[in-house]
């Protein structure tokens, strides 16, 4: 089938939360005259290819789109026609044809609008399509019977659509009479012929965008319209003092993006479709103990491709979206990383790949399945989830959920209640907002359990590590996610923040480093020097909430414009992640522990010994600590900092991060490998598996931080905590409640 298609850039206001419009593929060659051509409006850009009648059987045409659908509507010199659309039922979508008459010669303009927020047609026409094809025109060969009515001016003209071969006074016949205005010259009257043209290729239209949506995409992706740009736009390209130093970065991000392939052609001969892959004994595994894979791996890592431009790999792995992921499986899954991982991995792929519908429909599947989770007698949900039978399950001791897990899902439901129109996503994860904003607190700090029961927290443990984190990270991105109309969290962050300066943050020595530990909330003035990894996301999101996702580099904004509250929190970002790098730096193999034990005084480790600690080190790790799991954080806000500053700092402290792991937990046969030690180089020792987080997360903020700061913008985009980017919105006014909108005391001023 020969591609007349041009596809659209979609409209960059994101403020109307609508969506671009659909572009289809036409029709078949034998019936394709002339090429397409494309123009812009201000609510998107519109096609508006010229086709050629062919012949076609015009009742056929006729009694197709009478059996389930409504009438079109006619005007003097077109007939729009109206489209259903499952996802948005009240969004408006037509197909627009434009019929013009030039000396027997005929041909329809198509124009598919839709200002449906799903930004996706859906029909019911397509099977008809062969059998139109196929059968000979008769009708138009019958002729056609008009009569004229009017006035003696000629005020109006209508056309019979009645075929002389099927004589009928019946007066239900939908098709009998349309009108049409007067001012067309005799030569120009639209006729039966005109109409049975148009609707012929109304229904090959309609045929063609869904053969073009079935093959993936509606738009040119994410990254198609970015090198247009670049091309549109020469100040977008290195400066030529910067050459050289870009040429280096370009040189690093490409052995980022051969380190992924080194990953990706593992897995794909050793464990396609499984879950997690384990490179030393070359297999695959499952999360679903009586189950098949649910996408974990492939999910998670399909916006990496798309932002690599790997096509040949995205191909494969769509084709296996579309083939094999399927959710109706028997066995339970983690609420809070399916959401991360899965229905966060495919919104992120439907924004990048072009809107490919083919992920919002499994994301909806996913959702939908995920939402009985949320059916508890406080409507805070249970950790865990029955995929088949869609059922919440209690999980952990005592049927408790981490904070992180039941506060980490917004931006995920959210993104997909702003897509859908269903707003059902939305509530249930806002109204687990609004029951956290109302229990106690230590200045804004929480346990990191609750109790799904009662929906109250359970124990004291406070902490920014692992089952705490995310619960901080997501409060200032929900703010930035809905183009900063729900302050409400923006408030919850800052104060979140404060107690963070209250409580948690300490000096190390012998460098005077600045650190995060934890507390009791029954002990608030006891703090414990352990801190995770997982605790290095907190210097980039610091910095997020300063900026907003502005840069200072590049005359965005100004230190100078910040709040001095602001600015306390962008310097505590800075200095966090100095310490983070710290924990690779000073190790022998410049891999970091998950856990160390910052060092205060000397008298914590007067009786340690090597390889515990190190002298002249600012930190112990205790012998069941030193395991490397490839983890982001670091990089993560390593990213984020050279985003907001420019210092180059960042970017050669991400490299060396790059260098170790590819001395170390690089496996030659495929793939890389967690690590059970990192203390001692001449003792490492592979753990026989691969997180999928490090093909989501720390290959993709690797990538992006040696790559060009047009890609993914942060004031445009906000990244989930497993790194999909989801792009920022202005939600409709129906999905924004006005006590989240509200502002509170910690503002930031």
């Amino acid at each position: 089938m020969a591609d007349f298609s041009t596809t659209p850039t979609p409209s960059s206001d994101h403020s109307k939360g609508t969506g671009p419009e659909i572009i289809p593929h036409l029709a078949p060659d034998h019936l394709l005259k002339q090429s397409s051509t494309s123009s812009s409006t201000e609510s998107g850009t519109t096609l508006e290819p010229t086709l050629t009648a062919g012949p076609a059987n015009a009742k056929d045409v006729l009694d197709i789109l009478s059996r389930d659908s409504p009438a079109p509507i006619v005007s003097n010199e077109s007939i729009e026609y109206p489209l259903s659309d499952r996802r948005n039922p009240s969004g408006e979508t037509t197909a627009l044809l434009s019929l013009i008459d030039d000396e027997e010669k005929f041909s329809v303009s198509v124009t598919a609008r839709s200002t449906s927020p799903s930004h996706q047609l859906h029909h019911r026409h397509t099977h008809h399509t062969q059998e139109i094809e196929n059968k000979e025109d008769k009708m138009l060969r019958q002729g056609l019977q008009e009569r004229s009515d009017g006035d003696e001016n000629g005020s109006s003209t209508t056309a019979s659509y009645r075929n002389k071969s099927l004589q009928s006074d019946s007066n239900d016949d939908k098709y009998g009479k349309l009108s049409y205005g007067s001012r067309f010259k005799p030569r120009q009257r639209l006729e039966l012929r005109h109409l049975v043209v148009g609707a012929t290729f109304l229904v090959l239209a309609l045929f063609a965008i869904n053969s073009f949506l079935t093959k993936g995409g509606v738009e040119k992706s994410y990254f198609s319209k970015l090198r247009e740009n670049r091309k549109e736009d020469p100040s977008s390209s290195p400066s030529a003092e910067s050459q050289a130093r870009a040429a280096l970065w370009d040189k690093r991000q490409k052995k980022v993006r051969e380190a992924f392939q080194h990953a990706w052609k593992a897995y794909r001969r050793d464990a396609w479709g499984k879950d997690e892959y384990h490179p030393i004994s070359r297999r695959g595994s499952n999360m679903l103990q009586n189950g098949g894979g649910y996408g974990f791996t492939i999910v998670d890592s399909l916006d990496t491709i798309l932002i690599m431009e790997l096509e040949e790999e995205f191909q494969e792995a769509r084709a296996w979206v579309q083939d094999k992921l399927d959710f109706h499986q028997d066995g339970e899954v983690n609420l809070f990383e399916t959401t991360i991982r899965v229905l966060g991995g495919l919104l992120s792929a439907y924004d990048l790949s072009g809107r490919d519908p083919l992920f919002l429909d499994k994301a909806v599947d996913l959702a939908d399945r995920l939402m009985g989770a949320f059916e508890t007698s406080s409507g805070i949900p249970f950790a865990s989830v029955h995929l088949k039978d869609g059922r919440g399950v209690p999980a952990h001791s005592g049927g408790i959920s981490s904070t992180s897990e039941v506060s980490t899902l917004q931006l995920e439901f959210k993104y997909l209640s702003y897509l859908t129109g269903d707003d059902k996503y939305w509530k249930v994860v806002e109204n687990v907002m609004l029951k956290l904003k109302d229990l106690g607190t230590v200045d804004g700090l929480v346990p990191v359990f609750i109790d799904p029961y009662d929906g109250d927290f359970y124990g004291s443990e406070i902490r920014l590590g692992s089952r705490g984190d995310s619960y901080y990270e997501y409060l200032i991105k929900q703010y930035l996610q809905t183009a900063k109309q729900e302050v409400l969290y923006k408030d919850m962050f800052y104060h979140a923040m404060e107690g963070v300066k209250t409580h948690l943050l300490a000096r190390s020595v012998p460098n005077n480093l600045l650190f995060v530990g934890e507390i009791y909330a029954s002990r608030p003035a006891t703090l414990i020097t352990k801190m995770d990894h997982l605790v290095c996301f907190l210097g980039g999101t610091m910095a997020l909430g300063s900026t907003e996702g502005r840069s200072l580099d590049n005359g965005q904004l100004s230190r100078s414009d910040f709040s001095k509250v602001e600015s306390e929190n962008f310097l505590i970002g800075e200095e966090l992640t100095r310490s983070c790098y710290e924990m690779y730096n000073q190790t022998e193999t410049g891999l970091a522990p998950e856990i160390v034990y910052w060092v205060q005084n000397y008298e914590q480790v007067e009786h340690r010994r090597e390889p515990e600690y190190m002298p002249g080190s600012d930190f112990l790790i205790n012998n069941r600590d030193g395991h490397n799991w490839l983890r982001p954080e670091t990089v993560e806000s390593l990213f984020y900092m050279w985003r907001f500053t420019g210092e180059e700092k960042y970017r050669e402290w991400g490299w060396k991060i790059f260098e170790a792991i590819e001395k170390y937990s690089k496996v030659e046969g495929g793939g890389y490998s967690s690590i059970h030690d990192i203390r001692r180089k001449d003792k490492i020792h592979f753990s026989d598996k691969m997180e999928t987080f490090f093909l989501a997360e720390t290959l993709k903020y690797f990538y992006l931080l040696f790559g060009p700061n047009d890609i993914l913008p942060l004031d445009k985009y906000i990244f989930n905590t497993e790194a999909h980017p989801l792009p920022i919105f202005a939600p409709p006014e129906s999905l924004l409640n006005p006590e989240v909108t509200m502002e509170g005391e910690f503002q930031g001023e």
